[in-house]
């Protein structure tokens, strides 16, 4: 299987190169997994409305050798009023924070949520 979906909650996006960035993503089909996410700084990417850091997004992945990679990704929920106030971001990145430090990689989460 090299393509598969995931609904994910994206905790950490960290620059990688020029144009990519890691990404650390909460699914509850995989639990957390890592995934490079490549040309997303570029203004015309069509990825970069759902890589963006907490936020509720559908991704189609490919297997890589030593890290998945974003093929395909649809935001289902930005959150737009998380990112309106300085409190709101503090909250939401201690939050992240938390799941990431706390939450073993790939260990999945199927009972979770409705």
């Amino acid at each position: 299987m090299k393509d598969y979906l995931v609904d994910a909650i994206i905790l950490k996006s960290i620059k990688a190169r020029e144009a990519d960035r890691v990404l650390t993503l909460f699914t509850r089909q995989l639990g957390k997994i890592r995934a490079m996410a490549h040309g997303v700084e570029k203004p015309a990417s069509r990825k970069r409305g759902a890589v963006q850091p907490f936020s509720y997004s559908r991704l189609l992945l490919r297997r890589g050798r030593d890290i998945d990679s974003v093929s395909q990704g649809e935001g289902i929920e930005i959150f737009p009023a998380l990112r309106q106030s300085l409190d709101g971001i503090a909250r939401a990145s201690y939050m992240a924070e938390l799941a990431d430090m706390f939450t073993p990689e790939e260990d999945p989460h199927p009972d979770a949520g409705p």
